[in-house]
């Protein structure tokens, strides 16, 4: 099956006639491998400009399979760590060794993270603030707050791997034992009075990881040291959270214990969601597949620490098996009668799924405190999950992990109150279409043909404008027509960047089919996706007319 799914025209002007904006109406966040910036509407153009600089974003996947090696993983600074020393306001900033290990923090206060001023609701409560003791003062000229934290590492620096998580209002530089490691939302160059936090951040959310380099880190006692920084003068919110994780590569064989550990932090993976059922809390629940053709994981003492409250009972999960965790089991089995009661793993102890976005991490057993799995969901990303009787359900399980944090790695179950322990959605467009009643229409007038709905992991049943097609015009150079594609895409699709100067003869720049690279001619470039898509720029040379499109197939 084959069909064209969106055509979107455009002419070399100065203004771009044809734009989509997304949900709010403003900007989509993009990531590729030297940039974070956002794709941010103007208004008065009707187009997208691009702003933004950061360091190399992380693609962590999985973690290696176990031969004479094994990862060692530990998480030297979690999130919410107690014993942050800080320098608030009105003190004066610190000497410049103040990042360094052998610096005298005595006299600085002690909290416990997320550190700041803010005063709308975050995802994690800030721990020290204004009214805690002691408080975290904050003024509105103040531009830096300064954090430190020891830690202790015992491994082999020249074997290990560095991943950082942050949770940033507005912009932040990390130093370790006194060396420059990792700047957030700040420029590259010197760090002077005229430095400023690239964007401003309206509230902080949890970001990464990012791959930070490990050739500053010592066996022994280190320092993480942290200066924020403030994007304008007159910012009302400050907020400070990070986590460092250490992989260090042992050549050495793996015990029994840490085997099974490696299986799971291999082949355990969230595969569907119920966070806000139409019938109340009772009915949520989260499913976990075995992904592993050959291995059975035990999952005795695995446990659910974001998110929800549960540890996983003595039990197995065969290989390709399903299990879930429900809130109510009564209450489940009568919704879902057919699902018999050896795939319910138990019942989440006193908690719920938040109903608006929440951080879910799936965690080793005792006493190990790392995650299998973490991710954050949004009910923004498909508004039938939310009291409407859909679950979110992957599409591929075999992806990186850092795509179970994109909208298009998720879509909405085909079956009303979600398919659990059972296979997720449909293996093909024609499937989909056909359980679906889809055809190949646009009966919600989105203006997108169902096709792409399907790529972009949409319902075709409720209105949602995504931002394909942008342009962006240079004097005398010519265009560039930026697009963006689901990050993760079905396997039955490809997707072509199509050009034409006349509407007649189309010419193919750009292939990608499924997941894999882009190829074609050198006038495109692609970056990574984040977000819940990726891009692609094809640039073209600066003729009286230039046509393009994206075209969507579907393999039979």
């Amino acid at each position: 099956m084959a069909g064209l799914a969106l055509v979107l025209y455009s002419k070399l002007r100065s203004e771009v006639w044809s734009y989509f904006t997304d949900e709010e109406g403003t900007r989509v966040e993009v990531e590729d491998e030297k940039t974070r910036s956002v794709l941010w509407q103007d208004p008065t153009q009707n187009l997208f400009a691009e702003t933004g600089d950061a360091e190399t974003p992380a693609d962590p996947g999985r973690s290696n399979n176990l031969t004479n090696r094994r990862q060692l993983t530990s998480t030297p600074l979690a999130f919410q760590e107690p014993g942050w020393r800080f320098l608030d306001h009105p003190h004066p900033d610190p000497p410049a060794a103040w990042n360094t290990a052998l610096f005298d923090d005595a006299a600085w206060k002690v909290g416990p993270a997320p550190l700041g001023h803010e005063d709308s609701a975050l995802l994690v409560p800030l721990a020290t603030h204004l009214t805690t003791d002691p408080a975290f003062v904050y003024h509105i000229s103040r531009k830096n707050y300064h954090f430190r934290h020891p830690f202790e590492f015992s491994g082999d620096p020249t074997q290990t791997t560095l991943m950082l998580e942050t949770s940033l209002d507005d912009g932040a530089v990390f130093f370790l034992n006194g060396e420059l490691l990792y700047r957030h939302n700040i420029q590259a160059g010197p760090l002077t009075e005229n430095t400023w936090a690239h964007d401003t951040i309206s509230n902080a959310v949890f970001e990464g990881p990012f791959p930070v380099p490990s050739k500053f880190l010592l066996n022994g006692t280190n320092t993480l040291a942290v200066v924020t920084y403030q994007a304008t003068s007159n910012s009302s919110d400050i907020v400070f959270d990070c986590e460092l994780t250490a992989s260090e590569t042992l050549v050495v064989p793996p015990t029994p214990t840490e085997l099974a550990h490696q299986e799971l932090l291999d082949n355990l993976r969230i595969t569907e969601l119920m966070y806000n059922p139409p019938d109340g809390n009772n009915g949520e629940f989260v499913e976990v597949t075995n992904i592993s053709e050959t291995l059975t994981l035990d999952l005795t003492g695995v446990r659910f620490t974001r998110g929800i409250t549960f540890t996983f009972p003595a039990m197995d999960l065969a290989p390709g098996g399903q299990l879930v965790v429900v809130r109510d089991p009564g209450f489940f089995r009568s919704i879902h009668r057919d699902v018999p009661d050896r795939f319910v793993a138990g019942a989440f102890d006193d908690s719920r799924f938040d109903n608006d976005s929440e951080m879910v991490a799936l965690t080793l057993p005792e006493p190990w405190n790392v995650n299998i799995q973490q991710f954050t969901y949004f009910s923004t990303w498909h508004p039938t999950t939310d009291t409407e009787g859909r679950s979110l359900e992957l599409r591929d399980a075999f992806r990186p992990l850092s795509t179970w944090n994109e909208r298009s790695a998720w879509i909405p179950s085909i079956a009303l109150h979600g398919s659990p322990a059972a296979p997720n959605g449909a293996a093909s467009f024609e499937e989909w279409s056909n359980l679906l009643g889809a055809g190949l229409d646009d009966p919600d007038g989105d203006t997108h043909s169902n096709p792409i709905e399907y790529a972009f992991g949409l319902d075709p049943f409720t209105r949602r404008t995504i931002p394909i097609l942008a342009l962006n015009p240079t004097a005398g150079e010519g265009l560039t027509s930026t697009f963006l594609f689901p990050a993760v895409a079905p396997g039955d699709v490809t997707v072509r960047i199509q050009s034409s100067t006349d509407l007649e003869f189309w010419t193919t720049e750009a292939t990608r089919i499924s997941n894999g690279p882009w190829t074609g001619s050198d006038d495109f470039e692609s970056v990574t996706p984040a977000s819940g898509f990726g891009v692609l720029r094809l640039h073209h040379p600066a003729t009286l007319q230039w046509f393009t499109r994206i075209v969507v197939d579907f393999a039979p």
